[in-house]
């Protein structure tokens, strides 16, 4: 027994001929070599099958929304031929930027520096070193729209820098200079959605400058056509001398008219619809330009209404006559104030409209933005879809490679389809808008003139008084105003629901086609390169769709954030326009109440025009409110456009520049209201004497008859056909050397009086300039008192000689009014028979003016209801 276990106990060893024996050293190179060929198929496919797919991608997904509108250059030509574009690519001699340009232009737009609007050259207002630079030129030949300018090539430059351009002020450097701030201005506030990016707004806001002059100088001429009104109503026309004076008044308000262009920019052609490229700086220049003209057609205005009334007062001093001028100022006063309402809702009027259309700009880009987020959403899936069905190996990834690239195909030339399409029906509704616009305003404005007419005429026939027809004037122009406003507000709502309708029908028709062409593109592919069915394929797709439409109703339902966004960011502007309008009127009111503080103070230090101090302040008064009016309008014209500079720059507002623009502005504003406020002083001081020479001498009433009666005897003489030049030229001569008789006999009659007036004269330069003398040692020296004492005692030198002067003249006033008078009966006696000679040589008779024609010629001053009321 124990030799059978020790045999079987010790192990054997077994063989099997079907195992394999590995080796470690030839597994780990085979690792490493199969590893090295991964990575180059891997290196190989990325190359050339991944990396184009993946460029298209994230081109087409960084397209601007705006984009989607550009068209090729064949196409803009179909669209609109002949009209213009702008050429924003950089030059060639501009793409190289200079950083040391670049940190002063960023440093200059940054400075709160401003310059009075009669300074020409503005030194290194925008970063540039040459003056000239900020005289741009007029293009001579602008670009047409659809060439190069507005390509495609065009539009990609500015992806980078319009993308995410919904919030208008970025911060960040400027990126363009002040040369090339160009844009393309519109027909219309329709016609600026046709353009893309930051160029609509800055197009929308060149629209809101144009529509802010044209009604402002349209308000500059109703005032001018109320005055000639109010002087037809206040005044006869009966008279001679009035009615030569109202006509030289119509002549005066035509020339003031004729000097006021109908455009903001003279080149500009804004009656059809057809795009101009300008400038920023254009446009600047052009406020700077209207507003210099603005306060000196103010100041021709109000030295144009006072010479009227220094007329009144020449041809008839009187105190009805200086109270019918004060009537005549309270009443144009009336005017301005109303002017001032109404440019004020205009104003208003033109900030809603301008908000107004940025914000449907706003919702049509995000309705861009979503049909832009669709077809990426499209395509995302219908690669998800394809990409499994290649990993499945139901369909091979060349096949798949290819239909990608179709499909990336067809989607972008429908997007081209589309932004044509978009466009051309845009422009077409563009045109029939302005064409019917222009008609209905210009029978809504022929139908006020009709209404002003009547009712004026009814006024004429009733013989109103001058008071009730201002009224009804103010109130039928305010009527007039609130009637286009309202016009121009309810023609931007119907508009825009027209172009909102419109372009959600074109998206709805162009999403359709979309889901078509991608269906036909698909389902053809896969049944042809596949091994499914179409019934199969008709599935994928649809649950592919289903897909679609569930994100795609994600996307919509979070539309109304940027929208929420959009509206917060135009309240917010509002409220900054609101206060930087407040604080504008305040300083206006401000300039106005010192500027009367100052010309009361002059007026009440003059004690000869007391009584006249009242129509002066009226006067003035009425030039500082339209002053006001001016600058209002103007603080509304540089916000505007410094909203333009920013919105091409990409810089925050600044508030305090515009401020201090509007303070540096008001400089010369002083001065014109200086020069006006001497104007009416010096008149004022004319007048006193006048009426005092009236109320003097009682004699005057009859001066004024004989000049009434010389006046005649002249149209006589003009109108008689037996007058010849030579006649009166020979009767003048003689006439003349008569007076030259009685001057010589009157200065030779008494040469020892003569004589002591020459030596007077003498006397008193030389003791004049022995004053003068020692006043200019005295300055030298001021605390000399030597040279004061020298001043005294020459000033009582001069003192005392005056004196003597004096006492000699009082014992010889009866000598020298005899003389006066004979000498003026002298006079008197040639200038009688001068006109008898005159009258026989016209064979007219001289005849005597009635006592009452006077009165007749002084009652045409007073209001109209007074002479119904007086007069027999």
């Amino acid at each position: 027994m124990q030799s059978e276990g020790s045999e079987y106990s010790s192990d054997v060893p077994l063989q099997l001929t079907e195992s394999l024996q590995i080796s470690s050293g030839l597994f780990t190179i085979a690792v490493v070599f199969g590893v090295f060929l991964g990575l180059i198929a891997a290196v190989l496919l990325h190359v050339f099958f991944l990396k184009p797919f993946f460029l298209q991608g994230r081109k087409f997904k960084d397209v601007d929304p705006w984009k989607l509108l550009e068209v090729d250059a064949t196409d803009e030509k179909t669209v609109e031929s002949g009209s213009t574009g702008r050429n924003t690519g950089p030059s060639e001699a501009g793409k190289q930027t200079d950083p040391v340009n670049s940190d002063i232009a960023a440093f200059a737009l940054k400075a709160k520096v401003v310059y009075p609007i009669s300074q020409r050259y503005r030194p290194l207002a925008d970063g540039a070193s040459n003056p000239s630079l900020h005289e741009h030129p007029k293009p001579s030949a602008p670009p047409v729209q659809g060439s190069t300018s507005s390509s495609s090539d065009d539009w990609l430059s500015q992806d980078r820098e319009e993308n995410e351009s919904r919030q208008y002020n970025c911060p960040g450097h400027a990126s363009k200079t002040q040369q090339s701030l160009t844009f393309r201005t519109a027909a219309c506030y329709l016609h600026t959605l046709c353009y893309p990016g930051c160029e609509g707004r800055v197009s929308l806001l060149y629209l809101t400058l144009q529509n802010l002059y044209v009604h402002t100088a349209q308000l500059q001429q109703e005032k001018w056509d109320i005055f000639l009104q109010i002087l037809g109503t206040l005044f006869s026309r009966e008279n001679d001398l009035l009615n030569k004076q109202f006509q030289q008044q119509e002549k005066d308000v035509e020339q003031l008219k004729r000097g006021m262009p109908s455009e903001l920019l003279p080149w500009e052609k804004m009656a059809v619809p057809s795009p101009s490229v300008c400038s920023t700086e254009d446009v600047e220049k052009a406020g700077r330009e209207k507003l210099d003209h603005n306060l000196h057609t103010a100041l021709s205005f109000a030295k144009q209404l006072e010479r009227f009334c220094q007329h009144l007062f020449s041809c008839m001093p009187s105190d009805a006559t200086q109270k019918t001028a004060s009537t005549l100022i309270s009443y144009m006063l009336l005017v301005e104030e109303q002017l001032s309402d109404i440019q004020a809702a205009i104003i208003k009027m033109l900030y809603d409209r301008l908000q107004w259309w940025e914000e449907i700009s706003g919702w049509l880009k995000f309705r861009i933005t979503l049909w832009r987020q669709e077809a990426d959403l499209r395509m995302e899936l219908t690669t998800q879809l394809l990409e499994e069905l290649t990993a499945d190996g139901q369909l091979v990834f060349g096949h798949m490679m290819k239909l990608v690239n179709d499909l990336q195909t067809s989607v972008t030339e429908e997007l081209h389809r589309c932004s044509h399409e978009i466009r051309q029906q845009t422009v077409k509704l563009v045109y029939e808008h302005c064409r019917k616009v222009d008609v209905r305003m210009r029978k809504m404005k022929k139908a006020q003139a009709r209404e002003r007419s009547q009712r004026l005429d009814s006024y004429a026939l009733q013989q109103q008084d001058a008071h009730q027809v201002v009224i009804m004037l103010e109130e039928l122009q305010a009527k007039h105003w609130k009637q286009m406003m309202d016009f121009e507000l309810q023609q931007d709502r119907r508009v825009s629901d027209k172009v909102c309708d419109l372009w959600k029908k074109l998206f709805c028709n162009f999403s359709g086609c979309l889901t078509e062409r991608w269906r036909e593109c698909v389902l053809r592919t896969l049944t042809a390169c596949s091994a499914l069915s179409v019934e199969h394929c008709q599935l994928l797709l649809h649950n592919t769709e289903l897909t679609l439409a569930s994100k795609v109703q994600q996307e919509k339902s979070h539309i109304h954030l940027p929208l929420h966004s959009l509206t917060q960011h135009l309240e917010r502007a509002r409220e900054a326009w609101a206060e930087e309008e407040a604080l504008a009127k305040a300083c206006l009111k401000h300039l106005g109440s010192q500027h009367m503080k100052v010309v009361m103070a002059m007026v009440s230090r003059l004690r000869d025009i007391q009584e006249s101090g009242g129509l002066i302040k009226e006067k003035q008064h009425l030039l500082v409110l339209e002053i006001q009016r001016i600058f209002a309008a103007r603080h509304f014209y540089n916000h505007t456009v410094k909203e333009m500079k920013l919105t091409q720059l990409r810089l925050q507002r600044d508030p305090q520049s515009l401020q201090q623009e509007l303070l540096s502005e008001l400089e010369p504003a002083s001065e014109f209201l200086q020069v006006h406020a001497q104007f009416l002083i010096g008149h004022a001081l004319a007048n006193t004497v006048r009426l005092r020479l009236v109320a003097s001498q009682p004699g005057n009433m009859a001066t004024a008859v004989e000049t009434h009666k010389q006046e005649q005897l002249k149209k006589a003489v003009c109108e008689s056909v037996h007058v010849t030049q030579d006649s009166v030229t020979a009767l003048i001569m003689n006439y003349y050397s008569h007076i030259q008789t009685i001057i010589t006999a009157t200065q030779h009659g008494h040469p020892h009086q003569n004589a002591k007036v020459r030596e007077r004269q003498r006397k008193r330069r030389e003791c004049v300039r022995t004053l003068q003398r020692e006043l200019c040692n005295w300055a030298r020296k001021p605390h000399s008192a030597e040279f004061y004492k020298r001043v005294e005692l020459q000033k009582r030198c001069c003192l005392s000689q005056y004196e003597e002067w004096v006492c000699e003249d009082r014992g010889e006033p009866v000598d020298l009014q005899l003389q006066t008078h004979i000498i003026g009966e002298q006079l008197r006696e040639e200038e009688d028979s001068f006109l008898s000679r005159l009258a026989a040589l016209a064979r007219v008779p001289l005849t005597d003016t009635p006592t009452n024609s006077l009165a007749d010629v002084q009652i045409t001053a007073l209001p109209l209801k007074t002479q119904v009321t007086e007069r027999p």
